[in-house]
């Protein structure tokens, strides 16, 4: 299909020389190649990544590792702290392209908690380590360190771009993760 030869065409921008500049791409794209990497990371699980929306718009072609990875190590926490030992989470994903921001919020499904409140209190102190950049760049670099604190090092550093990023559950069974960025570093 024409979504596996554009897969394959930009798995093999990956090994371009680190100075040459990678050609401009479809944010379709970078979500697909995220995708397919996470399938390849849990082969057992039958997973499917829905899309809330149909945006779709061209980026520049330095950001697509950076997107990439932001995506995947979204879609790996949602997978690795679902509470799911043998299924994958529902998963969607929706994209918004307002003006100059743009906005990625990521929805898994969870095993069910008791009390939300309490679970996003819990959250508040990951939150405020956060917001601390030497707690970002220690939890970053540590084996199964936080997920949150890898995206954050590529949004500030990689990208050099202004983020956001919120976290918490919406639900007893559903978890949503809110990242924005500064899209004129993204989007062309």
């Amino acid at each position: 299909t024409q979504m596996a030869v554009n897969v394959a065409t930009v798995a093999s921008w990956f090994t371009l020389a680190k100075d040459m500049e990678r050609p401009d791409y479809d944010f379709d794209i970078a979500v697909e190649v995220a995708t397919e990497s996470i399938r390849v990371c849990h082969p057992s699980l039958k997973l499917d990544l829905k899309r809330a929306d149909d945006v779709s718009f061209e980026c520049r072609g330095r950001s697509l590792e950076s997107l990439v990875y932001v995506l995947f190590t979204a879609l790996d926490n949602a997978i690795e702290h679902s509470g799911y030992t043998d299924r994958a989470p529902e998963l969607t994903l929706e994209t918004r392209l307002d003006d100059r921001w743009l906005s990625l919020t990521l929805t898994n499904s969870c095993v069910a908690i008791a009390d939300v409140d309490a679970a996003n209190t819990g959250l508040l102190a990951l939150k405020q380590r956060l917001e601390n950049a030497a707690d970002v760049q220690s939890l970053a670099t540590k084996e199964g360190g936080s997920g949150y604190a890898k995206i954050i090092r590529i949004l500030r550093h990689d990208l050099l771009a202004p983020y956001s990023l919120d976290f918490g559950y919406e639900t007893s069974s559903s978890y949503v993760v809110r990242i924005g960025v500064d899209a004129r570093l993204i989007v062309k």
